[in-house]
């Protein structure tokens, strides 16, 4: 978190907040940065821009509501010839101020809630002393009224996919199988399947025969969960189609078809560290943010596609050596559960539709 958002969570509830804020904007250092051409330009750090950058502001208003004008202390030329202004004075950062603070949710207030959401969810990650009463029974058995209508569902699911395949079984994983429950929690139902079954020819390149059908089912599960909101108690069950050879990392694994553990959860004490996950996590949303922002002017589709796979990879080396409360897959829960997994896969989406489409001429 920068030293200039940890200042206006600071002064949320103090008198003089607004005086106090502009004091510290103006007295930080101005850094500037070489341009190209060998200007100069002040960077966006420590200035009086800060402000307008926290409030995702493009270019400065001349008013706001009709209610002031912001005067430009400085217009500067950039070396692509247009006009840009730099600054401006305290009168107007305190006008600005006081506009954003007379609204029914100020910008404070949006910025607190955030860091709420964040703590909420880091708390969350914390193991509980027991699985959810909601679902299971003297925690061995999954409750039968749940396991029965887990089992309409899956049936619901399989034949909405519309191709016939063998079902191994029906495992129930994640959060909700293990002692990190939360609010936040989903129901994940895997259906277990061998891909290889559809490989009639058996000399099919094997991996991109697997990723391809794994695409497919993707598909297919993404639909389905657009047109269902379907609940068990509160919580938002989840499907998915996996490849009885696929690696998948859980210490909680529960057969819905045979009605037993596979892995049993053990009750512990993991150690989270909430700094590092939320610094990590604050960089990744920052490059989210910064994408979304530079797509309205360029096309950003191959850093969007960099960064789903570092984030991916990320995740899954903190899996592969330190499991399911390492720092790395924490920290994609906290994205995941904070909303900024969906920006970037919407980005995605939004990238691919102008890719695709004509504008009228």
């Amino acid at each position: 978190m920068s030293e200039f958002k940890k200042l206006i969570l600071s002064l949320r509830d103090q008198p003089n907040k607004v005086e106090k804020i502009v004091k510290f904007v103006e007295s930080n250092p101005v850094e500037l940065s070489k341009m190209p051409d060998d200007t100069y330009v002040v960077s966006d750090g420590n200035h009086r821009a800060n402000l307008l950058n926290l409030l995702n502001v493009d270019k400065i208003p001349s008013t706001v509501d009709g209610e002031f004008k912001l005067t430009p202390v400085e217009v500067l030329k950039r070396p692509n010839g247009s006009i840009g202004t730099q600054g401006f004075s305290s009168e107007n950062m305190m006008n600005l101020l006081n506009h954003i603070f007379k609204k029914k949710k100020t910008f404070v207030d949006e910025l607190f809630e955030d860091e709420e959401l964040d703590q909420r969810i880091i708390q969350s990650f914390k193991p509980k002393d027991h699985l959810s009463d909601k679902i299971w029974d003297n925690e061995s058995t999954l409750n039968p009224k749940i396991r029965k209508k887990l089992l309409e569902i899956s049936d619901a699911f399989i034949e909405y996919i519309g191709v016939e395949f063998f079902v191994h079984d029906i495992i129930f994983t994640g959060s909700l199988s293990n002692y990190n429950w939360s609010e936040f929690s989903d129901i994940d139902l895997h259906i277990l399947i061998d891909m290889d079954e559809f490989d009639s020819k058996k000399n099919t390149d094997s991996i991109s025969f697997h990723n391809m059908m794994k695409e497919f089912f993707d598909s297919k599960k993404n639909l389905w969960n657009e047109k269902h909101n379907i609940k068990i108690k509160g919580y938002d069950v989840e499907l998915y189609v996996q490849d009885v050879n696929e690696e998948h990392t859980s210490s909680g694994v529960y057969s819905i078809l045979n009605n037993k553990w596979l892995v049993k959860p053990e009750s512990t004490k993991e150690s989270i560290d909430e700094k590092q996950i939320i610094k990590k996590g604050e960089e990744y949303a920052k490059q989210i943010d910064k994408l979304i922002k530079d797509s309205k002017n360029k096309n950003v589709t191959k850093q969007v596609d960099v960064l789903r796979d570092k984030i991916k990879k990320f995740r899954k080396s903190g899996l592969e050596t330190g499991g399911e409360y390492s720092y790395e897959n924490l920290t994609f829960k906290l994205l995941r559960r904070n909303g900024y997994i969906e920006k970037l896969l919407n980005l995605k989406t939004s990238l691919t539709d102008k890719k695709l489409s004509l504008k009228e001429q």
